[in-house]
């Protein structure tokens, strides 16, 4: 019987993660009688020179790929995300793995909007003992999101609290430290709107100051940041 055949690119910058995830994958192909061809790349210039150069025709089956890679300002890629945006733009087909280090409830949230991933993985949720069934999985075709990504999608589904993306992003940079002037560089939002809208999220999250640290602090209890 023919195996299946399989190809897989994992997008890391951090070498010992990558070879043992390589690892695991290939001892997973050979349990379940596929040939899985895996390539590895440590960095956004690698992995946008694979991209650029690998044929539109060429299937790639799954992409594992690490949202904190050293940006690349000469291709606008400033995080691994711009480069899961071209995957799915130039290989729709192919299912994206996240793994990550993020694990702010924002964070979290952008990426599921904008990704779609077939899985998400959160390095510090992982266990050694039971990453080989997590990647055997995730290869045999069964969505997985870690345990913390299951506890942002819950606390998004019960404190919606009617916020959309730009409310969620005013409460992230304000987390961040920035102030209304620099999120109106970034927001697509007057200084004037943007303190009207604080002003209202204070009211929808019940915050009596008028301080952003409380705010902030609210925001992080309801895990909306």
């Amino acid at each position: 019987m023919e195996k299946k055949v399989m190809n897989v690119v994992v997008i890391d910058d951090h070498r010992m993660f990558t070879k043992q995830l390589k690892d695991i994958i290939q001892e997973v192909g050979e349990k379940e009688s596929m040939r899985i061809n895996t390539v590895e790349v440590h960095s956004s210039a690698q992995a946008m020179d694979l991209l650029e150069q690998t044929s539109l025709a060429y299937t790639i089956d799954f992409v594992f790929l690490d949202i904190k890679l050293p940006h690349m300002a000469e291709k606008n890629i400033i995080t691994g995300e711009d480069i899961g945006l071209m995957i799915k733009k130039r290989y729709p087909k192919s299912k994206i793995v996240i793994v990550t280090t993020y694990n702010e409830p924002y964070r979290i949230g952008t990426l599921l909007k904008q990704l779609d991933p077939a899985a998400f993985l959160i390095k510090s949720d992982l266990d050694p003992k039971e990453f080989y069934l997590i990647i055997r999985q995730i290869i045999t075709g069964v969505k997985y999101y870690s345990p913390t990504v299951l506890t942002v999608l819950e606390s998004y589904m019960r404190n919606d609290y009617n916020l959309d993306e730009i409310d969620r992003r005013i409460l992230y940079e304000l987390a961040s430290g920035a102030n209304l002037s620099e999120i109106a560089e970034i927001v697509p939002l007057s200084r004037s709107a943007l303190a009207k809208r604080k002003s209202q999220l204070r009211i929808r999250l019940n915050v009596k100051s008028a301080e952003n640290r409380k705010l902030i602090e609210t925001a992080r209890e309801l895990g909306l940041i």
